[in-house]
Parts: structure tokens; C-alpha cells; sequence
């Protein structure tokens, strides 16, 4: 019973140490925010975001369109395995318009506002 309650001091006092540890390894630190993503306006930085995005997209299209490759080739006729990967391949194609549709979406948009702006 003792030794859970020196457990439970001890627990307690590093836990409240440990919460002051940042004030005091930032205190000198300077209070600047900088902007990571080095967008001048509201356009800029959704063009950023969406290009960083249809980047990742495209790396896990790449990836799909593989895993219905092997899909096919595992199928070895089985008309319900060629079936399953025939839609795997379908959605696949779809999440790439979808994807490549973004950015065009997104660039029309940028284009719109720029017009209206000017």
C-alpha cells in the first residue's frame, strides 16, 4: 500500500515537471509565426494545397493501377476474380479523374477569382 502511494507522488511530480518544461526551453524563443507554405493570398495557398494533394493522389493511383495489375494476372481466368478486378480498375480510373478533376476544378476556380479581381 505504501509503495502505490510513493508510485503515485512520484508519478505526479514528474508529470507536473514535465509541464513546465516547454515554457522554460521556449522562453527565449522568438514569438514569430512564419508561414510554411509561403502563400502570398488565399488563391496561392489553395493552389499549394491542392497541388501537394493531387501529388500524394497520384502515388496512390500508381499504386492501385499495380494492385489491379496483379489483380488481373491472379485472376487466371476465374470469371469472378477477372470480374472483381474489371471493378477494381473501374474505381481506379474514376479516383483518377476525380483526382485530376480537383485540380482542373481548382484552377478554374483561381481563374474565376483572378477575373472577378481585376
Amino acid at each position: 500500500m505504501k509503495i502505490k502511494t510513493i508510485t503515485i507522488k512520484i508519478l505526479s511530480a514528474i508529470i507536473l515537471c514535465s509541464a513546465f518544461i516547454p515554457s522554460y526551453i521556449f522562453a527565449n524563443a522568438d514569438p514569430t509565426i512564419e508561414n510554411p507554405t509561403n502563400a502570398t493570398s488565399i488563391t496561392n495557398f489553395i493552389n499549394i494545397v491542392v497541388d501537394k494533394v493531387v501529388q500524394v493522389g497520384l502515388v496512390f493511383l500508381i499504386l492501385a493501377i499495380i494492385y489491379v495489375g496483379y489483380l488481373f494476372v491472379m485472376a487466371r481466368g476465374n470469371t469472378a476474380k477477372l470480374e472483381e478486378a474489371r471493378k477494381a480498375f473501374f474505381y481506379t480510373i474514376i479516383g483518377g479523374l476525380i483526382l485530376l478533376g480537383a485540380q482542373l476544378f481548382a484552377l478554374i476556380i483561381e481563374e474565376t477569382v483572378k477575373s472577378l479581381g481585376a
